[in-house]
């Protein structure tokens, strides 16, 4: 900022809960609280410039705390091709004309 730049933040978007396996350290109901809380200091808080609430695009009106179906790869985790195909879309491109 001090250099004239601009800073945009974006939300963290829905994770159902997995158990830990291997690498994955998991997912669980604290995670997800904690994940809420920082995303609404996201949104109201954080000193960005402006945000792109990827979690708005992606997550399940009836339950925001997950993956919309047709969005979630199958692992719970991460976007399908269609769900980062949508969060693509959401971005307005002039965010990023001085």
């Amino acid at each position: 900022k001090a250099k004239g730049l601009r800073l945009w933040g974006t939300t963290i978007i829905p994770r159902h809960n997995v158990i830990p396996a291997g690498t994955n350290s998991g997912w669980n109901d604290e995670k997800t609280r904690i994940k809420n809380q920082v995303n609404q200091w996201i949104l109201t808080k954080a000193p960005v410039d402006g945000v792109i609430d990827f979690a708005q695009v992606v997550r399940d009106p009836g339950n925001p705390d997950l993956l919309l179906p047709p969005f979630n790869c199958g692992d719970g985790i991460h976007p399908s091709t269609l769900g980062y195909y949508e969060m693509g879309k959401w971005i307005d491109l002039s965010l990023f004309h001085r």
